[in-house]
């Protein structure tokens, strides 16, 4: 029998895991903008972005364990539906299924646009985390296979989600939908703005901040001494 995961083993994965998630958030915000944010954050910057995904992961996970154990309880083993008709159904075409699973992926990516493409192949890659709860790695590194499932489910799931996440957000700030807006005037920016056109807040990487005129639709790239001097205004005034 497989020992539990040892907090060694817990630490190898969370840490790729957390740069994995907060690396899919950055390229599907800053990569929109056909910006590389790793030219001005660290690669710990980078997994401080995965610190609300791995709550949630940790706190999905646990609801989600807790629900089967209460609706299934200790008497339905996994396993326990392989000699049934959906079971035997499953196992005989396997290879198929899976093979399918992968081409509807491939054709979400193609046909489908920004950013729905994301979320529809985010759920469409949750039954691809069962062939890999199978594989030897997984099952050395968490024995229990209820929650290996679970958490299987939930790593493959996360990094594309936030890459969705990301990307839905940096189209809303590039349509104008942004929830922040930058007072050129009395930050004293060097770009073009007015009252009915405003600067278009989209984020700060490291110590440069970056913003859109909406006019030209023009990034502008700065950086402040004080950063008192950044006034921001919100959507609503």
């Amino acid at each position: 029998m497989a020992e539990p995961m040892s907090s060694k083993d817990a630490l190898s994965v969370a840490l790729p895991f957390a740069l994995a998630v907060g690396g899919a958030y950055s390229t599907g915000y800053w990569g929109y903008f056909h910006i590389d944010a790793l030219q001005f954050v660290s690669l710990v910057d980078v997994a401080k972005l995965a610190v609300y995904p791995l709550l949630f992961l940790a706190l999905s996970t646990i609801l989600s364990a807790t629900y089967v154990e209460s609706a299934f309880g200790p008497g339905f083993e996994p396993g326990a539906g392989a000699d049934t008709r959906v079971g035997r159904f499953l196992r005989k075409f396997a290879r198929p299924l899976t093979l399918l699973n992968i081409l509807l992926v491939v054709a979400a990516l193609t046909l489908i646009p920004d950013p729905f493409r994301w979320h529809v192949v985010s759920v469409l890659c949750v039954p691809l985390a069962g062939p890999l709860t199978h594989t030897l790695y997984f099952e050395t590194l968490i024995p229990n296979a209820r929650f290996r499932a679970i958490l299987v489910g939930q790593v493959l799931l996360l990094p594309i989600l936030a890459f969705a996440i990301g990307r839905g957000a940096a189209i809303r700030v590039d349509s104008g939908d942004s929830d922040l807006y930058v007072d050129a005037m009395r930050s004293s920016l060097p770009a073009y703005s007015s009252v009915s056109e405003p600067l278009v807040y989209i984020g700060k990487l490291g110590e440069t901040y970056f913003v859109r005129e909406p006019r030209t639709g023009k990034i502008v790239l700065f950086r402040l001494k004080d950063e008192s001097q950044l006034v921001l205004i919100r959507k609503d005034g």
